[in-house]
């Protein structure tokens, strides 16, 4: 008797944990297909979808365990539905095969105001071994700061570089950059075309901004639609959008473009909070050894593949660690022939 009491006492806040999870995970997905990002909820699902996942993992073996099956098969759609969402996290473990033309390495960083250390950014930097490299939330004292630790570091291959003080985002690459521009209103682009041995790339570089999901997604939407709609050339997009891959601002970017990380990566990738940054009001009070969402992202045309996406496992003194791609045309014969635009293209 006293064993079967002790059960039971167990038995029922369990049964109603597991009854209120799968509640919830199968309202998520209900009104995410209904509303969208319109509803709170939604909205900070998705940015802890993965985390979500996990613990709707853990109710569903404890129902199993405790022989719940009617909780147990209530929890199963909802996992179902959010690992389907999860998968293309994993969809580059497989490998990517190579082409036979010249990769390019690309990375998009984050700094940080608040980030005191840019001699530990440009080691950082120098081991990701970058040929453009796009960089965000950097003041103008920082960027004079890391330039001087870049020159020493790197021996000059990181030679071509713009910086937009409005914006606060750089633009670094091995290639020569021509027409840079900065545009503060679309979520602090700075675009520009890098001259690459194939031919010219539009790169786009961007920090959106935080409050107020619609006006962040109507930003982007006003980028793809001026600076890519009717635009044949070969593009990449990166930097920090403040959102997951879950959210309706990024399916929108991927019916245009293509992820790095969901061609190419292998696991979540989690981007912020870095541990070892400095402390600020914005970031949590205390450190953690892993991030816990995945905010910073790299987009591409089809004129490419993404053979490797990386996040780096330190962060320079940021409270973001960098995220990575190693791009290469599709065909070496296609990247001969766009080895240049047209003057039409590239203006529109």
């Amino acid at each position: 008797m006293i064993k079967y009491n002790r059960t039971r006492r167990l038995y029922s806040p369990v049964r109603a944990v597991v009854w209120g999870g799968a509640l919830y995970g199968n309202s998520y997905l209900l009104l995410r297909w209904a509303a969208g990002d319109d509803l709170l909820l939604v909205r900070l699902t998705n940015y802890l979808l993965p985390w979500v996942g996990l613990a709707l993992a853990l109710l569903l073996t404890a129902a199993i365990l405790l022989r719940q099956r009617k909780g147990a098969l209530i929890l199963v759609p909802a996992l179902i539905g959010i690992g389907l969402g999860q998968a293309t996290a994993f969809s580059g473990c497989r490998g990517v095969a190579e082409t036979a033309s010249e990769p390019i390495r690309v990375v998009s960083y984050n700094i940080y105001h608040n980030n005191q250390t840019l001699n530990r950014a440009a080691d950082l930097i120098q081991r990701l071994r970058p040929d453009i490299l796009m960089l965000q939330e950097l003041s103008p004292g920082q960027w004079a700061a890391l330039r001087t630790h870049l020159a020493r570091n790197e021996g000059g291959s990181l030679d071509h570089a713009v910086y937009d003080r409005v914006t606060e985002q750089a633009l670094l690459s091995r290639f020569p950059i021509a027409d840079a521009k900065g545009d503060y209103r679309k979520n602090r682009m700075l675009a520009a075309k890098v001259d690459t041995p194939y031919g010219l790339i539009r790169v786009i570089n961007l920090h959106a901004f935080k409050n107020g999901w619609k006006d962040r997604h109507q930003r982007m939407r006003q980028i793809l639609e001026e600076e890519l709609h009717g635009f044949a050339g070969p593009v990449i997009l990166g930097g920090d959008f403040n959102t997951t891959e879950q959210s309706e601002t990024l399916r929108m970017i991927r019916s245009v473009l293509l992820s790095a990380h969901e061609e190419a990566g292998c696991g979540p990738g989690f981007t912020w909070p870095a541990r070892g940054a400095e402390r600020s009001p914005r970031t949590l009070p205390w450190p953690l050894p892993f991030g816990l969402v995945r905010i910073d992202h790299l987009f591409f045309s089809r004129h490419f593949k993404a053979i490797q996406a990386f996040t780096a496992n330190e962060a320079g003194g940021s409270d973001h660690y960098p995220v990575g791609a190693v791009l290469q045309w599709r065909h070496e014969a296609e990247a001969r022939r766009a080895t240049r635009f047209e003057d039409s293209a590239c203006e529109s």
